[in-house]
């Protein structure tokens, strides 16, 4: 007896509609699984090491915004990013050229009483360097920081009267940060006052962290102003060797979290090193950008280790 024959297009049509139902199911699997996905994921965690860099969680919701209209943001192809801010900016004329003759963009933060301070306003962000106010504040101890320096106890309008001045003066500034400031930046109503003034002037705030007891950033974030700190002093030891381990600290922190935020000094061996340092970066995969590059609204606040050992010459007190 003759065996049925099959037709040849029925096992074709089955596996086409097994196949269907497979992609179907993927599909809602991998929705619900969106769904249920919350909008900010820790994505990288910093370990202390012997910088007193602290831990610091970024999360992908900073890191990208909800909708892509243009070219990635910030990290987004994770190549880390170095923002190089160059403190007391204006004291020496030659320094300062060095400072922007610098094979990469830096943020520059100009000393408002320095005599051309507006000149160097202009020049810096002419080659395309972002600019700061560097912004006297009192100290702890004795030390001078300078006129028209913020001190704890004037009243607002001295506050209001002594930032406005200093923008007046570098102009196209897009924030500021404290020169000194180890006892203003420690007292939280002092500090609301001033952040009060900023918010009018649409001004960012970097926290120079010159004092483990620094309340400035907290401040900064409940006053609504976007802020951020310092994660390393590339100076503050004022040696060859200690510059190098600083560099490889702000690249080991680059790595790790996507982005640092480095302060040095227009010092002889710092220009001198960073003019070496920053093309071997480069080539190592770094890239230099201005300091708004990375801040962000309500940033993680980063405080000073208690044994962190604060810069010279205005990264100091």
């Amino acid at each position: 007896m003759p065996r049925p024959t099959l037709n040849s297009a029925a096992p074709a049509f089955a596996g086409l509609i097994a196949a269907m139902a497979f992609a179907l199911g993927a599909m809602a699997h991998d929705a619900g699984r969106r769904a249920a996905m919350p909008d900010s994921l820790p994505v990288e965690r910093a370990a202390p090491d012997f910088t007193g860099v602290p831990t610091r969680t970024v999360f992908a919701s900073q890191m990208a915004p909800a909708t892509v209209l243009e070219p990635a943001a910030p990290f987004a192809a994770y190549q880390p990013v170095i923002a190089l801010v160059i403190d007391d900016v204006g004291g020496d004329p030659r320094m300062t050229g060095r400072v922007l003759a610098l094979p990469a963009p830096v943020t520059v933060s100009i000393l408002p009483y320095a005599d051309d301070a507006t000149g160097i306003d202009a020049d810096a962000r002419a080659l395309q360097h972002e600019t700061l106010i560097h912004l006297p504040m009192q100290p702890q101890g004795s030390e001078d920081p300078g006129p028209d320096a913020l001190e704890v106890g004037q009243d607002a309008a001295t506050m209001r009267e002594i930032l406005t001045a200093a923008r007046a003066r570098i102009p196209g500034a897009r924030g500021f940060n404290n020169h000194m400031g180890s006892a203003m930046t420690a007292d939280s109503s002092a500090m609301g006052i001033v952040f009060d003034a900023a918010s009018e002037l649409d001004l960012y705030f970097l926290d120079s962290v010159t004092s483990p007891d620094s309340v400035a950033a907290a401040v900064a974030e409940a006053h609504g102003i976007t802020v951020d700190s310092r994660d390393i002093f590339i100076d503050h030891v004022n040696s060859e060797a200690a510059v190098r381990d600083q560099f490889a600290a702000i690249e080991r922190l680059a790595e790790s979290r996507g982005a640092a935020i480095a302060i040095g000094h227009p010092r002889l061996l710092t220009l001198d090193a960073l003019e070496r340092w920053i093309p071997e970066a480069q080539a190592r995969g770094f890239r230099f950008v201005a300091l708004s590059y990375v801040i962000r609204p309500h940033s993680p606040v980063r405080t000073a280790a208690l044994d962190e050992t604060p810069g010279f010459l205005g990264g100091s007190h």
